[in-house]
């Protein structure tokens, strides 16, 4: 017995086996440096003057969507005005917007979308916004 002491006490804690007990994911975590993605079909053209219009837009980001709107103006109009978006489907990414009957001009609405994740990323679609941009008519009925 004292042998197997003698021989234990001998022994430092480089001689002995070590055991990884770290239960965190030790894989190094991708910078995330894309912004938020997009699908969306454009509004059908053309549309009743007078009339909300709503507007929606499958937005995912690897992180996570922390703003979204929808940037509309009238056709004739060079400022855009900022429309928020709300997330109704978690599961599916899916986004509503509006624009309401008063912003609308009286023959036609462009508007994009911009989006922020968590960590700033920012995009907006389609990607060469706002130079290029969606849109839709108006008609009165």
């Amino acid at each position: 017995m004292t042998l197997v002491l003698t021989m234990l006490l001998a022994c430092t804690s480089d001689d002995l086996a070590t055991e990884n007990t770290d239960t965190q994911d030790t894989q190094p975590v991708p910078e995330d440096l894309d912004g938020p993605a997009f699908t969306h079909e454009t509004v059908p053209s053309p549309q009743l003057v007078g009339e909300d219009i709503f507007i929606e837009a499958v937005i995912t980001d690897d992180t996570s969507v922390l703003v979204a709107a929808v940037k509309f103006r009238r056709q004739t109009a060079e400022k855009w005005e900022n429309g928020s978006m709300v997330l109704v489907d978690p599961d599916t990414g899916l986004y509503k917007g509006k624009i309401s009957a008063s912003d609308q001009g009286s023959s036609g609405m462009h508007y994009y979308f911009e989006a922020v994740d968590t960590v700033q990323n920012v995009s907006v679609w389609p990607e060469a916004a706002p130079e290029e941009f969606f849109k839709f008519d108006l008609y009165e009925e």
